[in-house]
């Protein structure tokens, strides 16, 4: 089963994919959350101290230094979902809160897997 997390930025896709994630993990069930944006947040960012603010100030230098969607970050991610979905039984696929063409391509890798 794949489950994909899409919608605006501060949509609550973070809080969702976190709760999926602990009450996965609680009832020991095979599963993976893949973060697709590189927007360096994570679990950590909700656990962590300050986590939010330290993953916004690594998304903006990411983006300075045009880093943000690199060809082999998208290529790493794409060939990753299939495997992914095979090896676990539920993947979780966060595409972040920006449409983008290479959310396109992350959601064509999962429906073709």
């Amino acid at each position: 089963m794949i489950i994909i997390l899409a919608g605006p930025p501060k949509g609550g896709k973070s809080l969702i994919s976190s709760a999926l994630y602990n009450e996965l993990r609680e009832r020991g069930k095979s599963f993976f959350l893949e973060r697709l944006a590189p927007d360096c947040e994570g679990m950590w960012t909700l656990e962590a101290p300050n986590g939010s603010e330290l993953a916004r100030s690594q998304k903006q230098l990411l983006k300075v230094r045009n880093q943000f969607f690199t060809k082999e970050f998208v290529e790493y991610k794409v060939q990753a979902i299939p495997q992914l979905a095979r090896y676990f039984h539920t993947l979780i696929l966060d595409l972040g809160g920006v449409p983008s063409k290479e959310n396109e391509r992350f959601v064509r890798a999962a429906l073709s897997t």
